[in-house]
Parts: structure tokens; C-alpha cells; sequence
């Protein structure tokens, strides 16, 4: 028997294990294309070095002769080689000048073929590592054609493209996919090459490389690479439940970059603003899981988790029972596995060669691995049994696998059980991230669609797939569990009513039965008033959007009164005309909408429908672009749905344009008058003089939005009822934090009785004495557990108002923002003190007495604003517009529905002070009361004060009593501890 005949079989043994071991699974696509008989010319990328031709060999049942580079003739490879039959080639960058030798090696090759032999060639001429398939060489097409002149074109040589992939790339434990594209002969290329061979050649070529490309991971542009790979990962979920070429579960990655590929490929040269597209839906999904803070795993690939308080549970237990074996395997194949990537890194990095390092791993696991397992075994058949030697040899492989799988599933859990923890603390963030991916893969599904319509003549995919967001949530609970999530998810999906839409019939009707010419005259005066909101509502868009610019340019901030201020006034005027809209719709609507078919109709009600018709749109429209402009933009979101008493707007703003958008039943009735309207206006039975033609202008100007709105009206109702539903699971705890908080605040460490505060009576007495309306009261409370969670020595701030004459003096009782809350002024507190305060406590902003806000405290320091009368009028005004919000538990300076202590003061004052920037407190740019201290310091240093100082009283804690001290005593309290018993 010749080195050949036992080699060839002995190896190929060698490499089934090999492959078994080195690669997770091995996919092969189209080998029923491989013909079984007759001559054949494979020709395959190059990816993986030796290991190419390897897999070919390994996985066809007839035998191969392959080309290789004439250098690896003089290395330990040439036995192997040589036992395979393989012809030896020079490449051009190799050695130019022996090019000639090739002559040879065609031959050789043009012999086999004619033998009906199975040959290989990789027409890229060297192996290499990116999904990226180089120039193809002519040599291929020239073998080829050799072959048939030599037989005179009726040899029915078979060209079969290879694509050969291995994901992730240069790391064990990959998938390698095998993919045999279509065969085809070159018989008809016979009259072409005896007119010009050359020119044959290439034309071959090309056709070569158009096939490769078709079964190949191959990206047009390197530099798409990335998103390709990111495409992948985003759209993995999706594809594992429609399939890809019928691969689910292990390898669905790896054929979805070739697939993507492939898709973007086409389209990057057939529809570029369509990859362009899909490439800013990826920016935008990116930017906003970034946003969120969240680990891309926790979105991306299936956790394989318990959802709820059973998935700890079960990471508990894998990592429990997962432990001893995974520990089994890490200290016997540790050594050998980090050895054998070391010596192949190294190897691979020296050469510059990274396509040959998974041969490199393999060559190096074939040796450190038998080697130390040898000595592990023979260690363990001396100190043990037999028994316990067999079972350590079975156990060897395998747990030194399961070590790697478990490590990885490890890495997994974590990411989802903190990625889970963490988006509970963010769950708007997550939620929109989860938006952005959602649109993301329906952007992909309809490229994916067309590419199998348009290229591949496949059906499409299967129309509105969602992704189940309840189902894990539902198998993860109690029966009262399921039941409570489907009561949410019920009243998340229900149609909520129109908020301001009024109810009852129309007044309208009835004047129109009584009063015919009065009803005509309103009639007039409502469409002439739906065309004056229309004008305003595109001024007011002009100006949100402009705004909105700002603010992300960020010369605006919601940190500014003014600014904020302005966007309410815009909110505000919005509503109004919102208000205005709806009753007209109310009024007019009627039964105008319900059908279409119509052939005559009373002039008066086509008047009145028109009328209804175009306030409803006009609607629609602008609330279709104040969702499409914000729904990206959490902050601005936040802030159109907070509530402002001091403005009469009421919370909810946002979400209620929502509800509006997601109305099924209202979005119907729409659907049916908007074809009412085309009908009407298509037999001439709409008037056209004025305002009735402007109206119907108007009317085709929103027609679009209209269109686009209900277009997207399921998903919507899908996000608002996950919203619904998030928002009604995270109430409880939203109503708890008050609670906890009032609790922590209220919690002292150490009491003194009888009194609370060391601050008597009498001083309390003298203080007021001194005080003016709008001056700002620092104070300090000793030994609360609340005065070590704020920064600095300084806890809270209040506003001394005074009597009710002084504000009326001042002309603030009389101002529409303080007069509503006069009369509560004039009261008193629990104890018959006359309320002189105002506040921001747990309880809210409040008024109190100033024996209440300064009696109880241990130390307080009284500043004066420099201020005109004019500027106090409006100081004054502001706080008390405040007065009756909820306390901000949040600390959110940017929202003004909520207040603290220090807020209040800063929302009085902005803009009639030059306040400091505010610093960043736990991520948030925040202003304590210590804050303002350092405010009147730094303008008595500055010389150019903005407050004075009026009085400060500090504590004298071993005498339990509070002491006059002066401005030098002040500025230290600035580097005193906030904890009592270090000062």
C-alpha cells in the first residue's frame, strides 16, 4: 500500500474529530448540487488557510486535488499534500519570475479534468481574514477553458462556487458554513474563446466572481463591515423565528451576516437612500440604547431566563449546578487550551497572517492537548483506580467544552439580571430604546421582503410579526399574576377618550331646527375661526421647532425660567386652540361622517361637515408632528406631560396627543369622513367660495399627516398600551418613595425636649422684626437623618413673604398669579400663627408660619436680594404661582410640576438674580441651599453683591442654644460637615 492510500484515509479520520472538537456545528447548504460524476472545478473563497481545503476534503466523498502554494512543498506539509494530490502554484506576489512554472500545474490540472476528476482552486490567490472577497485571479477561468479547448468544448466540465464561512472568526468553538452555489458549464463560451481567448477569460472570470459573491460572506465596502455585523446582531431574534435557509438556533448569526450582506449589497447599488436609511435607524437604536445605559445583550440575543423573581432563582441554581463540572474542566484543559491560543496568536501576529490562525490553534491543540491530557491520565491511573481512570478519560472532552459554554453562559446571566435590575431605574429609556429596535427590524423585514421578491422570486414574509412582549412576563407568574398583567394590558388597550372632546348632542342641531339663519351665522363664525387656529397652530409649530433647535443646540435649557416659561405659553396656547377645535368638531360632526355613499345634500350640512371635517384634521395633523417631533426626545417628553399649576396646565399633555393618535374607534370614524370628504369633493358637492373653498385647502394641506397617522396606528397602540401597563406596574412604587421619604426625613437622631429647635421664642420675635418680604431663609435642623444625604452644611430654604399688606402694598395680591391663593394667605397654622411663609416640604409648597419655618430650627441665616420693587412684585408672584405643587422626591430641576426646597427658590428668583450654574448632584444638575450662602459670599467678595446678609443665628449644640454670629461665621459653616457631631 502506497503513503497515499493509508494517509488519505488516516487524516481524513483525523479531521472529522478535529472539526467535531474545533468548530460548534458545521452547516453545509446545496450539496446536492455537488454532481456526483464527471469532471469538476470547485472554486472557493480563502478565509481559513490550509483549513479551506481541509473542510472540502473532509466533507466530499470523492476525492480532491486541490491547488496550494508551491512554498508549502518545502514544509512538514508536503506529505499530506502530496498524499491528497494537490498542485503546487505560484503566486504572482509570491515570485513573479517563476510564474512560468504554472504552465506545469495547468496541466496538470486540464489531465485530471479530462479524467472526470474533482479539482479545487481558490481564485482569490491568498487567504485572508475580512469578510471581503478580494479580486478574483484568472486563473480559474483559465483552467477551465484549457480543459474544454482541449476537448473541444464538449468535455461538460462543471464549475461549482464554494463559499466557505467560519463565525465568529479565529476563535474556537466557531460555526463554519458550507455553502455550494448554483453549478454551471462554459460550453457556450466555445465561440468567443476561438475568436478571443483573452477576452473570454475575463468574461469567465467575472462570472465567477458574481457566483462566489452569491454564496460568500462578502461586503461590497470594508467599511460596512460593522453595521453588517451590528444588522446581525439587532435582527437575530427575528430571523430565529422566521429562519434563515431553514437554520435555526446554533449558526442562525453566522448565515444572517451572509444573508445581510448580500441584501445590503444589492441595495447599496439599486436603492442607496434604502441602505441609508437602514444605517440611520441603526444610529438611532445606538444612540438610544446608549442612552438607556443598557448592555446590548439584554436586548439583543434570547437570556434564556425566568422572567421576573424566578430569573435570580434560576441563575442561581445553572451557576450552582453548572459549577463542579465547569471547575473540572478549566483545571484540566486550562493549561492546554490558554497554550495552544498563545503559541497560535503569536504566530499569527508575527506573520501578519490572521487567516491562518484557527489552523494555528488546531495544529497547536494537536500537540498540548493529547500531551498534557496524557499526563493528566497517567497521574490519575497511578494515584486512583482504574474505574476512576475511565471515567476521568470520558469526562476529559467533554467538560472541558461545557467550561467554555459555561463561562460564556455566565457572562450572559450577568448582563441580563444587571441589565433587568438596572432598566427598572429607566424604564422610558429602555422603552424607547426598545422603539427604536422595533423599527429597526420592520425597516429590515421590508428590505428583506423585497430583496426575496424582487431578486429571488420567494414569497414574502409573513406580514406585522410583533414581538410577544407579555409572553415571558405571562409564563413567569401566578395565576393572579397572569391575571393582573392581562387586566393592565386590557385597560393599556382600550380606547381612552379624547381628553377636552365635550359629550352630549350638539347645541347646534337644535338651533338649526328653531333658527335656521342663527345657525348659519354660527356656522360662518366657527369656519372662519378653524381657519384663524390654523394659522396659529402653523405659527405656534414654527415656534416649537424652533425652540426645540435651541434646546438641542443647547442655548436654551430647561433649567431657565424664561425658557421654561415659553414653552408653556406655546403649551398653553396649544391647548386653548386644541380646546376651541374640539367643540367645533363637537358641534358640527354630527352624523356627517357616517357615510359615504351621498347624493344629495342640504347646503347647510355640507357646510357644517366640511367644517367639522378640516378642525379635525387640522388636529390630527398638528398632533401627529408635535408626536413625531418629541418621541425621540425623552426630556422635552417629559416636560409636555408634566402638569403646571401656576400656568393651568393640566399633566398628561403628551400622553393625551397619544391616546388621541391610538383612538381605534375615534381613527374610524375619521378613516370614514375622510372618505366622505374625497367623495364630496370629487362630484362637486362641496362649496367653494369663501371660507368654505380655503377650507377645504386646508383639509388637503393635512391630508398626509392624516394618512401617515393611521398608517401607524397599531403599532402606536402597542407602545401606548406597553406604556400603560409599565406605568401602572411601577404606580406602587412611585407611591411608596413619598412615603419612604417623609419617613427618613422626619427621623432624628437625637430629640431634645421640650423644644425642637434652639432657636427660642424670643429670637424668633427679634428676627421677624427685621424681615422683609422675599427675603430667603437658609436653615439647619441638627440631627436629622435627611441633613446626611443632602450635600453641604446647609439643608433647606424658604421664602419669607410677610403679612398680606406688605404684599398688597407691593401690588403682588392683586397679580393673576398670586391673587387665587390670597385668601389661604390670610390663615394661620395649627397654633394660631399667622402664615408668613412659603415652602417646599414633604407635604409640598406649602405656606407656613414663620415660627413654624424658623421656630423649629437650630441655626438659620437671613438674605436679602438687592432688588427693585418692581423685580420683588415679580419675584414674589412667581413663588406664590407655585404654591400647591407636590414636593419633587425626584430632585429634578428640569421639571417644574414638582418642587423642592431650593427650587422654589430658584424658580422665584432666575432670571431677576444671576444665579450660579448649577453642578451636577448624582448625575443631575442640581442647587442646595448651601448654594445660595455661597452666592452672597462670592458677591461680598466680588463687590458687586446680589444678597445681603440680614441676620444669622448659629447653634451652640453643648449649650443647646443658638447664638448671633457674624458674616465671618457664616462663610465657615461653607466647609463645615453636614454631619452635626463632627462641628
Amino acid at each position: 500500500m502506497s503513503a497515499a492510500q493509508w494517509l488519505r484515509p488516516v487524516i481524513k479520520g483525523l479531521l472529522r474529530i478535529a472539526f467535531r472538537v474545533y468548530y460548534r456545528s458545521i452547516q453545509v447548504q446545496g450539496m446536492e448540487r455537488f454532481p456526483p460524476k464527471g469532471p469538476v472545478l470547485l472554486v472557493a473563497n480563502h478565509p481559513s488557510s490550509l483549513l479551506d481545503p481541509a473542510m472540502l476534503v473532509y466533507l466530499l466523498s470523492r476525492p480532491i486535488h486541490f491547488g496550494a502554494k508551491h512554498t508549502l512543498f518545502k514544509g512538514p506539509f508536503r506529505a499530506v499534500l502530496e498524499a491528497f494530490g494537490a498542485i503546487p502554484l505560484v503566486r504572482a506576489q509570491d515570485d513573479r519570475r517563476a510564474m512560468g512554472r504554472n504552465v506545469e500545474a495547468f496541466e496538470r490540472y486540464t489531465a485530471l479534468l479530462r479524467e472526470g476528476r474533482v479539482t479545487a482552486i481558490f481564485p482569490e490567490g491568498l487567504s485572508q481574514d475580512d469578510p471581503h472577497l478580494s479580486p478574483v485571479k484568472t486563473g480559474a477561468a483559465r483552467i477551465a477553458l484549457q480543459a474544454e479547448d482541449a476537448a473541444d468544448f464538449t468535455l461538460q466540465l462543471t464549475v461549482v462556487p464554494v463559499g466557505l464561512q467560519f463565525e465568529p472568526r479565529r476563535r474556537f468553538r466557531a460555526d463554519a458554513f458550507i455553502r455550494f452555489g448554483e453549478p454551471f458549464t462554459i460550453s457556450d463560451l466555445a465561440p468567443q474563446n476561438a475568436a478571443s481567448p483573452q477576452q473570454t477569460v475575463h468574461e469567465l472570470t467575472n462570472r465567477i466572481g458574481v457566483a462566489l459573491k452569491r454564496v460568500v460572506y462578502h461586503v461590497d465596502s470594508t467599511e460596512q463591515i460593522p453595521m453588517v455585523e451590528r444588522l446581525a446582531d439587532v435582527y437575530l431574534r427575528r430571523a430565529g423565528r422566521t429562519g434563515i435557509s431553514g437554520i435555526r438556533g446554533r449558526g442562525l448569526r453566522g448565515e444572517l451576516v451572509q444573508k445581510i450582506a448580500v441584501c445590503l449589497n444589492h441595495y447599496a447599488r439599486t436603492d442607496p437612500e434604502g441602505v441609508a436609511e437602514i444605517e440611520r435607524a441603526l444610529e438611532r437604536y445606538e444612540r438610544l440604547r446608549e442612552e438607556a445605559g443598557v448592555d446590548r445583550r439584554l436586548l439583543e440575543q434570547p437570556s434564556r431566563l425566568l422572567p421576573g423573581p424566578l430569573a435570580p432563582v434560576q441563575a442561581i441554581a445553572e451557576t450552582i449546578l453548572g459549577l463542579v463540572p465547569a471547575l473540572f474542566g478549566v483545571l484540566t484543559g486550562a493549561i492546554p487550551y490558554f497554550a495552544a491560543k498563545k503559541f497560535a496568536e503569536r504566530g499569527s501576529a508575527r506573520d501578519g497572517n490572521l487567516a491562518s490562525l484557527s489552523l494555528r490553534h488546531l495544529l497547536a491543540g494537536a500537540v498540548t492537548f493529547p500531551l498534557v491530557y496524557g499526563l493528566e491520565i497517567a497521574w490519575v491511573w497511578r494515584e486512583f483506580s482504574d474505574a476512576a481512570t475511565i471515567a476521568f478519560v470520558i469526562l476529559l472532552i467533554p467538560t472541558g467544552l461545557f467550561a467554555l459554554g459555561y463561562a460564556r453562559r455566565i457572562r450572559t446571566i450577568g448582563s441580563h439580571l444587571g441589565g433587568r435590575a438596572a432598566s427598572w431605574f429607566k424604564l422610558g429609556a429602555v422603552v424607547r430604546a426598545r422603539e427604536a429596535q422595533d423599527e429597526l427590524v420592520q425597516k429590515l423585514d421590508v428590505m428583506r421582503n423585497r430583496y426575496r421578491q424582487e431578486v429571488l422570486g420567494w414569497d414574502p414574509l409573513p406580514a406585522n410579526f410583533k414581538r410577544r412582549r407579555t409572553r415571558a412576563a405571562l409564563a413567569s407568574v401566578t395565576i393572579l399574576g397572569v391575571v393582573t398583567i392581562a387586566m393592565l394590558l386590557i385597560r393599556g388597550y382600550v380606547d381612552q377618550p379624547i381628553a377636552g372632546l365635550p359629550l352630549g348632542p350638539s347645541p347646534w342641531q337644535a338651533t338649526r331646527a328653531a333658527d335656521p339663519a342663527a345657525a348659519e351665522r354660527e356656522l360662518l363664525r366657527d369656519a372662519q375661526g378653524v381657519l384663524l387656529a390654523a394659522q396659529q397652530l402653523d405659527r405656534m409649530q414654527e415656534r416649537l421647532a424652533d425652540l426645540r433647535a435651541d434646546f438641542l443646540a443647547g442655548a436654551r435649557s430647561f433649567l431657565s425660567q424664561q425658557d421654561h416659561d415659553e414653552i408653556r405659553a406655546l403649551m398653553l396656547a396649544y391647548l386653548d386652540l386644541r380646546s376651541a377645535l374640539l367643540k367645533t368638531i363637537w358641534l358640527y360632526r354630527g352624523e356627517n361622517t357616517g357615510s359615504v355613499a351621498v347624493t344629495t345634500i342640504d347646503p347647510l350640512e355640507a357646510r357644517a361637515f366640511l367644517t367639522a371635517y378640516t378642525a379635525a384634521v387640522l388636529l390630527v395633523e398638528k398632533a401627529w408632528l408635535i408626536y413625531d417631533t418629541f418621541r425621540d426626545d425623552p426630556t422635552t417628553r417629559q416636560q409636555l406631560d408634566r402638569g403646571d399649576l401656576a400656568w393651568g396646565i393640566p399633566p398628561g399633555t403628551f400622553s393625551n396627543i397619544v391616546a388621541s393618535l391610538t383612538n381605534q374607534s375615534v381613527m374610524a370614524e375619521l378613516q370614514m369622513a375622510m372618505r366622505r370628504f374625497e367623495s364630496d369633493s370629487a362630484a362637486g358637492r362641496l362649496p367653494d367660495q369663501a371660507p368654505w373653498g380655503d377650507l377645504a385647502t386646508q383639509a388637503r394641506l393635512s391630508a398626509p399627516a392624516v394618512e401617515e397617522t393611521l398608517d401607524g396606528i397599531g403599532r402606536r397602540r402597542l407602545e401606548r398600551t406597553f406604556r400603560e401597563m409599565v406605568s401602572q406596574i411601577t404606580a406602587p412604587a412611585s407611591e411608596i418613595t413619598p412615603v419612604v421619604s417623609m419617613a427618613i426625613s422626619r427621623f432624628r437622631f437625637k430629640e431634645r425636649p421640650p423644644h425642637r429647635g434652639l432657636i427660642s421664642p424670643e429670637q424668633v420675635k427679634d428676627l421677624r422684626a427685621e424681615l422683609k418680604p422675599g427675603d430667603i431663609l437658609i436653615e439647619r435642623r441638627n440631627w436629622y437623618i435627611s441633613n446626611s444625604v443632602l450635600p453641604g452644611f446647609w439643608p433647606h430654604a424658604a421664602l419669607y413673604l410677610g403679612s398680606y399688606e406688605e404684599l398688597a402694598e407691593l401690588g403682588v395680591a392683586s397679580d393673576i398669579r398670586a391673587a387665587p391663593h390670597m385668601s389661604d394667605f390670610q390663615g394661620q397654622d395649627e397654633l394660631g400663627n399667622d402664615f408668613a411663609v412659603i415652602e417646599a416640604i414633604g407635604e409640598g409648597v406649602i405656606f407656613t408660619s414663620f415660627e413654624h419655618s424658623v421656630g423649629e430650627t437650630d441655626a438659620v441665616a437671613i438674605l436679602r436680594p438687592i432688588l427693585s420693587d418692581e423685580d420683588l412684585r415679580e419675584a414674589l408672584s412667581r413663588a406664590l404661582s407655585h404654591r400647591g405643587k407636590e414636593y419633587d422626591f425626584d430632585f429634578d430641576f428640569e421639571t417644574t410640576d414638582k418642587l423642592v426646597c431650593t427650587e422654589l427658590i430658584f424658580r422665584t428668583y432666575d432670571g431677576i438674580l444671576e444665579i450660579p450654574e448649577m453642578r451636577l448632584i448624582i448625575g443631575k444638575p442640581r442647587i442646595t441651599a448651601s448654594d445660595y450662602v455661597q452666592m452672597w459670599a462670592d458677591g461680598r467678595e466680588s463687590g458687586v453683591p446680589q444678597l445681603e446678609l440680614v441676620r444669622f443665628l448659629d447653634f451652640d449644640e453643648p449649650n443647646g442654644v443658638s447664638v448671633e454670629a457674624d458674616a465671618e461665621t457664616l462663610l465657615e459653616t461653607l466647609q463645615r460637615s453636614r454631619f452635626t457631631f463632627l462641628n
